[in-house]
């Protein structure tokens, strides 16, 4: 493992649009292993891509990974040659220090590296089967600033829903799930508070799709499996944005959910 520091110059940042020019401190960790295959490569950071056999690993471990730098106003890279070995960077914002009578302690990121952030103050029902996932989706929503309630299925989701219908301003869902599909959550839930916004999630995009446009939703009500976790956060930025008109903005805003996450 190496680190440093390093500066990443606008020439840099025009390569990676997720990139802000500024100042680094870089971790490297590599192996020489047997490399990645370059199919592969592009897709590493998704939820749940895993080349492991079924039992042998989550395919969590490099999206979560991503997330936490992301979060954090980071970067990562990757780089690989079958055969020789595989490099990871990790690119964190460099944190100046301010010293006082108490002691030194680290000042905010400088204005130079503060991300542009899809956030919000809403109320989200997150639904979704897969514990790892929602776990992972939870994780990403919170530190967007929403509050979040989790449903592990449809039948729990309702039973929040009751409890919480006047606070809830976004249901993010999957569509396959045991007991109950997300189409028809969304119906029960319609029936108790009509123009409740649906977000629905599936790895299987075209059925769904059509399903899901004859039932009312529209295609920008849509995110397709595998994504990135800034991708569920810019979507669900533009679907409250799109109900309400404000960006993070609801009529349940400023109350306070009557249950906790669970």
């Amino acid at each position: 493992m190496l680190r440093g520091n390093r500066i990443l110059d606008e020439e840099f940042a025009s390569r990676h649009l997720d990139v802000l020019a500024g100042d680094y401190v870089m971790i490297s960790v590599s192996d020489n292993g047997e490399g990645i295959d370059p199919d592969n490569l592009t897709h590493i950071f998704e939820p749940f891509f895993t080349t492991k056999q079924a039992g042998k690993g989550t395919g969590l471990g490099l999206s979560t990974t991503y997330g936490i730098v992301k979060q954090s106003g980071g970067h990562i890279t990757v780089s690989s040659v079958r055969g020789r070995g595989t490099t990871f960077r990790i690119y964190f914002p460099k944190v100046a220090e301010t010293c006082g009578t108490t002691g030194s302690h680290p000042a905010s990121h400088p204005a130079s590296h503060q991300k542009p952030s899809p956030t919000g103050i809403a109320t989200i029902l997150l639904v979704e089967d897969e514990s790892g996932l929602r776990k992972l989706m939870n994780k990403v929503l919170e530190t967007q600033g929403y509050r979040v309630l989790e449903a592990k299925d449809g039948e729990e989701a309702l039973s929040i829903c009751q409890d919480n219908l006047a606070h809830i301003d976004l249901v993010v869902t999957d569509y396959a799930m045991p007991r109950m599909t997300g189409l028809q959550l969304k119906e029960k839930v319609l029936a108790l508070r009509p123009g409740m916004k649906f977000l629905l999630i599936s790895g299987y995009a075209e059925g769904v799709v059509e399903d899901s446009l004859q039932q009312g939703l529209n295609s920008g009500d849509f995110l397709e499996k595998p994504f990135l976790p800034e991708e569920l956060a810019r979507k669900v930025r533009e679907m409250l944005g799109r109900a309400n008109g404000k960006h993070g903005e609801s009529s349940g805003a400023n109350t306070s959910p009557q249950s906790s996450s669970r």
